[in-house]
């Protein structure tokens, strides 16, 4: 019994681990085919996902000072400043309307790779594995969205609970 249990949760595991593959393949062929302005529009999502995952929230545009010195403060990786100048790229793209010069990209790449790293570092476990098989959450949004199907959000389980 223990070994087949065993071999449920290897199979589960690989078949995790495969669609973990196959999703970062096809999330990057998607970005490399981008033309500059998905590419911006893709960064600004990530931006919006992975510092709130470690426990920080940003927006666009929105209290950068604050989020650059808790950024900095948390982790001390990321220089002071890094936050901002990101920011300041990101808004001349989609704001501005402007084309990005390829070192401002790359900026932009170099951020978004240390905050995944700085992530990989400091999460438990838990954690980590959420950002590990985040497609799964992902593709389980947009089945919910094709299917017209609304998830229980946490409000309304209150609100049933205390009927």
């Amino acid at each position: 019994m223990r070994q087949i249990r065993l071999l449920l949760v290897i199979l589960c595991l690989g078949i995790l681990e495969i669609g973990r593959i196959l999703d970062y393949e096809w999330m990057h062929r998607k970005f490399a085919r981008a033309d500059q302005q998905k590419k911006v529009r893709i960064y600004t999502e990530e931006m919006q996902k992975l510092p709130a995952f470690l426990g920080i929230s940003m927006s666009l545009g929105w209290k950068t000072g604050e989020v650059d010195q808790k950024i900095h403060e948390k982790y001390q990786g990321v220089e002071a400043g890094a936050y901002l100048r990101v920011c300041e790229i990101l808004e001349k793209s989609i704001y501005g309307q402007q084309n990005l010069e390829p070192y401002e990209m790359r900026t932009v790449s170099a951020f978004m790779k240390k905050l995944e790293v700085i992530g990989g570092n400091t999460l438990n476990r838990k954690e980590r594995i959420e950002l590990r098989y985040g497609y799964v959450v992902r593709i389980m949004e947009k089945i919910c969205r094709k299917t017209g199907q609304k998830g229980k959000t946490k409000k309304n389980s209150r609100k049933e609970l205390t009927k």
